[in-house]
């Protein structure tokens, strides 16, 4: 995987690295700049700092009908870089190959300076890491618990830890007397859960009309969210205790620039 990785990044050009930095100091969708920690640097540091978004197509028929085409201009012009990470992913990867023909999506980040978090459920792909060699780049990852996955013992009670916010703030599901609910914990929670459970195959991604609605993993395209499965609280924690968990002796571990996809 070395010298494929190592193709990878040099066909990524020197020049598109700065349309990234020129792109973020006028676009800052969905407040990136905020959660990924730009403005943490200050401007004379000469920190390259800056995320784009491209893939084969876009994410959804929607936006190929409102722009009138497939893809934007940048992933055209990064078609080869984009296939490169294509056929790098089907290698190490077979499974995948059903989300990576047609759907497959990159995010080019440099510079993020964040706390601990968790990233936004874009579907039941799993996400590959691929940190360039020499960046200085590292990503802690907490093994425990596995968010939306897991059911944990909290003060006595069970529940679901859905998110973690850029602030650090833990989101969960319980339930109460009066119906699911969302909690909000501090970061200090997550050093307090016990194990009870992992649910095999599938995930929790919300909570509607009291009940969880789950995302299977069946490594295929879901169109709308409409068709995704609904379980009661019930069902959940009784999937949950046929799979019980131990809590890790070692709670976090680093991701470093190693010539793989993680």
């Amino acid at each position: 995987m070395t010298d494929s990785c190592r193709e990878i990044w040099s066909s990524l050009p020197a020049s598109s690295v700065q349309l990234i930095c020129d792109h973020n100091k006028n676009v800052d969708y969905g407040l990136n700049h905020q959660k990924l920690g730009f403005g943490d640097y200050n401007e004379d540091e000469g920190v390259v700092k800056g995320s784009r978004s491209m893939g084969l197509r876009y994410e959804n028929g929607h936006t190929e009908r409102k722009n009138g085409d497939t893809c934007c201009q940048f992933s055209r012009k990064h078609m080869r870089f984009l296939r490169m990470i294509q056929t790098a992913i089907h290698i190490d990867f077979p499974k995948l190959r059903k989300f990576t023909n047609d759907y497959m999506r990159v995010n080019l980040l440099a510079g993020a300076k964040t706390g601990w978090h968790t990233d936004t459920c874009r579907g039941p792909a799993p996400n590959s890491l691929l940190i360039q060699k020499g960046s200085g780049f590292k990503m802690e990852l907490h093994l425990f618990p596995k968010f939306e996955r897991a059911v944990v013992m909290y003060q006595d009670t069970l529940c679901v830890p859905n998110s973690v916010s850029p602030a650090g703030e833990v989101v969960v599901n319980v339930k109460t007397a009066n119906g699911l609910l969302y909690k909000i914990l501090t970061w200090i929670a997550i050093y307090e859960f016990e194990p009870f459970g992992n649910l095999v195959g599938t995930i929790v991604i919300c909570h509607k009309k009291g009940q969880l609605q789950l995302l299977p993993f069946c490594y295929e395209v879901i169109h709308s969210p409409a068709k995704l499965p609904m379980e009661s609280w019930e069902n959940i924690m009784r999937m949950a205790s046929q799979n019980r968990i131990e809590k890790p002796k070692q709670l976090v571990t680093i991701l470093k620039a190693d010539d793989r996809f993680n």
